[in-house]
């Protein structure tokens, strides 16, 4: 079993990085040398009816859409390692997230924005493309991992 926690999404990644503040936090990612690239313009970004549409509400959620494809990137590496080893075949691979983005009714609050989160298994025995309507929730995480083991 192997359990990676990607830091690049966390919400400390989501602001700018501020050279000038000792402790600040900074983009945490499995390469350091390549912190995320700005490939979203903030000016095409469309903030959600809940925030406030401004320059920099579109700067953060730009920025939170540039560590998504960091975050890509990162699973994509891991995945290529998974198929070199000859082992992806017999391997669950389960992707999922606790909270939504950073920002304001997306982080501690009960809205979907906050609670409706990704979760994607591939493995033995599930088929591609299959999908469900169930409700999920964390503390079903580690009964399944034992009942796939």
């Amino acid at each position: 079993m192997l359990y990676m926690n990607f830091g690049i999404t966390h919400e400390s990644s989501m602001w700018p990085i501020d050279e000038t503040s000792p402790g600040r936090p900074k983009h945490a990612c499995l390469d350091p040398q390549r912190p995320p690239a700005k490939l979203h313009d903030p000016a095409k970004v469309v903030a959600p009816p809940y925030l406030p549409d401004t320059s920099r509400v579109r700067a953060d959620i730009a920025r939170h859409y540039d560590n998504l494809a960091e975050l890509d990137r990162q699973v994509g590496r891991v995945l290529a390692a998974l198929e070199q080893s000859g082992e992806a075949a017999n391997t669950f691979v389960i992707y999922l997230a606790d909270h939504g983005r950073g920002l304001p009714r997306e982080k501690r609050w009960p809205y979907t924005a906050g609670i409706q989160e990704p979760l994607v298994i591939r493995g033995p025995g599930v088929a591609a493309g299959t999908t469900s309507d169930e409700l999920v929730s964390w503390v079903d995480i580690a009964p399944t991992i034992l009942s796939l083991a």
